[in-house]
């Protein structure tokens, strides 16, 4: 899981907080301050990857705009996890 997908060139990681996935190009994170979600730990953004602040039920990216999409742990953490998904 911690290795970049095979062919992956675009990675976004949706709610990444203090540990980003392996090789994610794009972060998505909605909370950038408070740290409330993740235990108070800071948020972390590689070097290499570009952060936007938004919202998984309303992303702020084309279709097809990655090759590769990681998002673990957030959708307890949604008003609408269907909405999340589609």
């Amino acid at each position: 899981l911690w290795k970049r997908p095979y062919g992956a060139r675009r990675i976004l990681d949706i709610g990444a907080g203090h540990n980003p996935y392996h090789g994610a190009t794009h972060l998505l994170e909605i909370d950038v301050e408070e740290g409330r979600e993740r235990g108070m730990q800071r948020l972390c953004v590689p070097e290499s990857a570009v952060l936007t602040i938004g919202d998984v039920e309303a992303l702020p990216y084309r279709s097809a705009s990655f090759d590769f999409v990681y998002a673990s742990h957030i959708l307890e953490h949604v008003d609408n996890p269907l909405g999340a998904c589609e």
